[in-house]
């Protein structure tokens, strides 16, 4: 189940003419890793203060940046373990950055201990298939990134436009549990999918 993932070519060719300046520039696909993170801070930032634009603009840098570090480091000819661990690290940095904005919504602090654990749990599925049975990384939904990133644009759309002073903490509680559920359940479908895949192998 790919999910809003199966949307990531039709994004690639939106960045194309970014991606081609990139690599006629011969820049660093390090550079669009950390853009990905300042993307995550921007959109954090625009939660944490209402600014529902910023927060949409912040996850279209976010997944600009998860997008074209891959696409500048194949096109290049720079693919590399040190590149995928840079990739993964910033990935999770502007996952965390995002979300870290559910603090100053009144979320409690342990709640969203919990909610940064459960965003990072589908990848740790997917390294755990790479790392120990060499499995294709898995990425797409059915809550995978580009899932998680839409999902806090459709809670600010949700505080600015719908929720009262009374509504805006039941807003923000739905809205983590889904995100806590979706992905524990990606998670889950992840490790299935290598286990299958792994007994395969050894059949």
């Amino acid at each position: 189940m790919k999910g809003l993932y199966g949307l990531k070519a039709f994004y690639s060719r939106l960045l194309a003419p970014i991606s081609k300046l990139a690599v006629r520039a011969k820049l660093s696909p390090d550079l669009f890793t950390w853009l990905g993170v300042l993307g995550g801070v921007l959109g954090g930032y625009g939660l944490a203060n209402g600014l529902t634009l910023l927060v949409a603009v912040g996850v279209l840098v976010r997944l600009a940046g998860a997008n074209l570090d891959g696409v500048v480091a194949r096109a290049r000819g720079l693919e590399s373990r040190r590149g995928f661990w840079v990739n993964e690290l910033g990935d999770r940095l502007g996952d965390w950055a995002l979300f870290a904005g559910a603090l100053w919504l009144g979320l409690d602090p342990l709640a969203t201990f919990a909610l940064m654990l459960a965003v990072a749990l589908p990848t740790a599925a997917s390294l755990w298939g790479v790392v120990l049975f060499g499995h294709p990384r898995i990425n797409g939904g059915p809550f995978g990134k580009t899932e998680r990133s839409f999902s806090l644009v459709l809670l600010a759309i949700a505080l600015e436009f719908f929720a009262t002073p009374s509504t805006s903490a039941t807003f923000v509680v739905v809205w983590a549990g889904v995100v806590v559920v979706g992905s524990l359940v990606t998670a889950g479908m992840r490790v299935q999918r290598i286990r299958v895949a792994n007994r395969g192998a050894r059949a």
